[in-house]
């Protein structure tokens, strides 16, 4: 990645980290605060290989019983049938733990099409074979795509405090003609949140 895409991958961590001026909250809506959110994330992300061909953003961090729900969201900009530079359906998504996570500290996942009602999951890390020819590593595999246009979202719960990393590691699977591909996510990063280390979904 070039060094200019690294530092708006950095801007664009920082403004979402004061977006919530650092407050411990109660999760707010998904649906409500979408777009100030995503505006802020695509307009820094815009030359990246990050933003393509999904759209995968970090909509939020919250401290819930003492464990970090991180959630984001999923959306593909421009379905097709993979003809015409469009992207067919996002059939799973996988993410590699950074260093500093151990999936003994994982506490659970979950997907959901709404950012409301959940369907739970205790995930494994664990190659998938389906992308082996981008990654024979670990991953956990949300087994749950996208339709069309419309959002899918993502959750996995942790037990450690750890900042964002614009650069994590994260494999999608698709249709043949889009096929495979790894892709960099906003995920948990090595370090500590700043200050009480809680991002909230713009307000």
């Amino acid at each position: 990645m070039k060094r200019e895409s690294i530092k708006l991958l950095a801007i664009a961590s920082l403004a979402l980290l004061c977006s919530a001026s650092c407050k411990k909250q109660s999760t707010s809506s998904l649906d409500n605060n979408r777009t100030s959110l995503t505006g802020s994330v695509t307009a820094a992300l815009d030359t990246s290989e990050c933003t393509s061909p999904y759209l995968i953003v970090l909509e939020s961090v919250t401290l819930v019983n003492g464990n970090y729900e991180w959630v984001w969201s999923i959306q593909n900009p421009n379905p097709g049938t993979g003809n015409d530079s469009t992207v067919q359906d996002l059939s799973h998504w996988d993410i590699e733990l950074s260093n500093c996570l151990e999936f003994e500290e994982v506490v659970s996942a979950a997907t959901s099409t709404d950012g409301v009602n959940w369907t739970s999951f205790q995930p494994t890390y664990q190659p998938d074979k389906t992308i082996k020819s981008v990654s024979s590593g670990d991953v956990i595999k949300f087994d749950v795509g996208t339709s069309g246009s419309a959002i899918t979202y993502y959750k996995l719960v942790i037990i450690p405090d750890l900042h964002v990393d614009m650069q994590g590691t994260s494999y999608y699977k698709s249709g043949q003609k889009t096929g495979v591909g790894m892709q960099c996510f906003p995920g948990p990063g090595c370090g500590e949140m700043p200050d009480d280390g809680i991002i909230e979904a713009a307000q």
